[in-house]
């Protein structure tokens, strides 16, 4: 009996110290979401998605809000965000090989919140205009 318990205490123990979360070299490091957002920018400066010229440029000064959901080796989805005065918000979405040079399913959304007037820090999801974004 007691070897039992030792057993099942030995194996749990084991499995509490194995991580299911992925490396740190499997997510995107600092300077590769600096190189997304400044590809977003550039597509956002050139492109004629309907957003005033105060928001353009507060696209170009502010940091968004970033959110990543990783599945594999810099792999997964990845939510970006700027959230401009009178509840409108630019949200660019991809999904899969986040930094891949192939075709990408990159969806840019215009939204505006008329509902609640209120915009949650964790906010990534709205229907309104889609654009497609370039490969990265």
């Amino acid at each position: 009996m007691m070897l039992r318990i030792l057993a099942i205490c030995m194996c749990l123990g084991m499995l509490c110290g194995c991580s299911s979360g992925l490396s740190e070299s499997s997510q995107l490091s600092k300077n590769e979401q600096d190189a997304v957002i400044a590809h977003i920018r550039n597509f956002i400066q050139r492109s004629k998605i309907k957003l005033t010229p105060a928001e353009r440029a507060y696209v170009m000064t502010h940091d968004p809000f970033l959110n990543i959901s990783y599945t594999g080796y810099k792999e997964g989805s990845l939510t970006v965000r700027w959230a401009f005065p009178r509840q409108r918000n630019l949200i660019v979405t991809r999904s899969g090989k986040l930094l891949s040079n192939g075709r990408a399913d990159w969806t840019v959304r215009v939204t505006t919140d008329k509902s609640t007037q209120l915009v949650p820090q964790d906010f990534f999801g709205a229907h309104g205009e889609e654009i497609a974004l370039p490969p990265l």
